[in-house]
């Protein structure tokens, strides 16, 4: 079957011209599934504009702000330039400033509860274009036939930058769950898909007595959740001025379709304990909900977009019939775990008759890091990997997605090694309090250091950071973020405060607006004791932001001193040769590899901070290098670490001068 073609021909037909057509106004809102005044406005609204049904047609554009709304990712690019780019100032600035934003006939501009019944019953009854239409859905609801006319019933010939539109609504759309963070489930007139031209059909003019027919035929697109809600509304509108000249729209046409309802009631999780509970059991509770028996199907889960699991059944399923779909022991990543259920091959059919009860997603679950690391791994300097992005084995349980990522001075606009702390390195992880919203994501929320294993005495949390709070001139007492860093004992049942800083402890920098971005004289360093742990525990760690929606806060250089292992770190495999030590003026370093391995040499100072990278992960072939460093700094005692694949070797310098 050919589909997505269109005939457009023009009849001229002169037989006794009416003046004027009845009219319908086109209302188009901007809403989207997570903006909480949309979810407070829209029943009243949709409410008034079901009553005044006969004299409007409604379009609603979901667009892609305040945050999720699915039906925006559905057609993402089209609702995104009616967001940005159709109705625009002298400026060309768009007239959708926030949402939820309402246009009335492509000209005036309001806000929901501004759209009132004395608005609505004073819109214009007549129009010189008349517009008739029908459509019919194909049984098994994959493609639509669409005819519509457009006929100027005056006795004058319309001109301009005339645009004739054709488009599929989804009448009402209904969740199971608020598919946002508004709590709406119920979404009304919803704009699918343009069958012209997002920009429309283009016309030049006309003429008195005059129709423009347009006839589809057109495929349904599979993220329709029911065909059996399908509308159709056409317009006529002046690109030029925006004037929508009527509008009409052509109702659902449930009864075209004949096909199988199969859906997912409930869900249950067997067992999930905790942060280092790395499987999960469940089960899908599966009913017929139609008329019509249903012979096979698939049921599938998914981790993270990717399928795990899946069970065929060939049985038949009859009205209210009802199976269990069990999975046990579905192993789950390291950090965030969306785990979605869906339904699939329903009578070896792509889709059935109402897909939103197909699937549905759990809540995410987290877990912490499994790896438990080393000596060798307890230093982060936030180097040597891409951006935006968090080092291995770090895990964001934030529900902002956005509230911990390291970021390289080129992400920010800085030359090379300008954003890392005091200006010596290239990365700094930095957590978004500029962007952390309390009401949409909650206050709190952790990061995840990989487990450590360890028997410590006189351990000490090492650290650099820079922070300025938030101000402008709404804000004259500008926000108080926090930081914690925080362990736990028992993989985060209960956790335990090492520090908790704020307010003037916590800023390196005044207050700004815009979002906080630090030079090199804008960082600070702390020195943290922690307790003594119990032999082979395993300790998490969290860094743990307390968001008061303020400005940026930047970490880099994290380092535990002090640590004896549990097990001793593996030793470079090969040999180091220093001369001369003490040092006056320059060092000699013979670096001699077993074999070709990538190598690192860092000069660090006593409180564990790199003071000068003298190899960054350079390849060096078996046998003997010789490395020559002139001493930069002040004189002292200093270590020189050499670090490759195999393992790691300190050295103790004394620098003389």
């Amino acid at each position: 079957m050919k589909l997505n073609f269109i005939l457009v021909f023009s009849l001229f037909i002169t037989v006794n011209l009416l003046a004027q057509a009845p009219r319908k106004s086109l209302v188009q809102e901007w809403t989207n599934a997570s903006c909480g005044p949309c979810a407070a406005l829209n029943p009243a609204f949709d409410s008034r504009l079901n009553t005044y049904s006969n004299k409007v047609v409604v379009s609603k554009i979901q667009v892609s702000y305040p945050g999720y709304d699915p039906m925006h990712n559905d057609y993402k690019a089209v609702l995104d330039y009616y967001a940005d780019s159709v109705y625009v100032d002298g400026d060309g600035n768009s007239l959708i400033d926030r949402v939820p934003r309402v246009i009335l006939d492509g000209l005036s501009v309001y806000s929901p509860e501004e759209v009132t019944e004395a608005v609505l019953g004073t819109l214009p009854a007549t129009s010189p274009i008349a517009i008739t239409m029908d459509h019919q859905v194909d049984t098994n609801g994959d493609s639509i036939t669409i005819n519509v006319k457009y006929k100027n019933v005056s006795a004058n010939t319309i001109t301009g930058d005339l645009r004739t539109f054709v488009a599929l609504n989804e009448k009402v759309i209904t969740y199971a769950v608020a598919p946002g963070s508004n709590g709406e489930r119920i979404f009304n007139h919803v704009l699918r898909k343009f069958l012209t031209n997002k920009t429309g059909t283009p016309y030049t003019s006309i003429a008195a007595g005059d129709s423009i027919v347009m006839a589809f035929r057109s495929y349904v697109p599979s993220y329709i959740a029911d065909p059996r809600q399908l509308e159709v509304i056409a317009y006529l509108q002046n690109w030029d001025t925006k004037f929508v000249y009527n509008a009409e729209v052509s109702a659902p046409r449930p009864t075209d379709i004949s096909l199988p309802d199969l859906g997912i009631t409930t869900k249950s999780f067997v067992t999930n304990t905790g942060l280092c509970d790395y499987d999960v059991s469940f089960k899908l509770f599966v009913k017929n909900h139609g008329t019509l028996p249903i012979n096979n199907f698939k049921v599938e889960y998914f981790v993270n977009g990717t399928l795990g699991g899946s069970i065929p059944y060939n049985r038949t399923l009859n009205t209210n019939d009802t199976i269990i779909a069990e999975f046990n022991n579905v192993q789950l990543v390291d950090g965030k775990s969306v785990i979605t259920y869906k339904l699939s091959d329903i009578n070896g059919a792509p889709r059935d008759l109402y897909s939103l009860n197909n699937f549905i997603t759990s809540n995410s679950v987290i877990t912490a890091p499994r790896a438990v690391v080393s000596v060798a791994g307890l230093e982060q300097n936030f180097e040597n990997f891409s951006t935006p992005g968090l080092p291995a084995n770090y895990v964001n349980s934030s529900t902002y997605n956005s509230a911990f990522r390291v970021f390289s001075s080129a992400d920010v606009g800085f030359g090379p090694n300008e954003l890392g702390a005091y200006g010596t390195s290239d990365q700094a992880l930095g957590i978004n309090y500029y962007g952390w919203s309390t009401n949409t994501y909650g206050q709190i929320g952790r990061l995840f250091l990989p487990k450590l294993k360890i028997n410590a005495t006189n351990l000490k949390l090492v650290y650099d950071r820079a922070h300025a709070k938030y101000t402008d001139a709404s804000t004259p007492t500008p926000p108080d973020d926090r930081l914690r860093f925080e362990y736990s004992t028992n993989c985060g049942s209960t956790w335990t405060t090492i520090v908790e800083k704020t307010g003037a402890e916590l800023e390196t920098a005044a207050p700004q607006e815009p979002a906080f971005i630090p030079t090199s004289n804008q960082w600070a360093t702390d020195t943290i004791n922690l307790p003594t742990f119990a032999a082979d525990s395993e300790i998490l760690f969290s860094i743990t932001g307390v968001s008061d929606y303020g400005n940026y806060l930047w970490l880099d250089n994290l380092r535990f001193l002090g640590i004896t292992s549990t097990g001793d770190p593996v030793a470079f495999d090969g040999k180091i040769n220093l001369y001369p030590n003490p040092i006056s003026t320059e060092l000699n370093i013979e670096i001699s590899p077993n074999k070709q391995e990538n190598i690192s040499v860092d000069i660090i100072d006593l409180t564990g901070k790199v003071v000068e990278n003298i190899a960054n992960n350079t390849p060096f072939a078996a046998g003997k290098h010789t490395l020559v460093w002139k001493p930069t700094v002040a004189a002292g005692f200093y270590l020189l670490r050499t670090k490759s694949e195999s393992g790691e070797t300190t050295k103790k310098i004394s620098i003389i001068k």
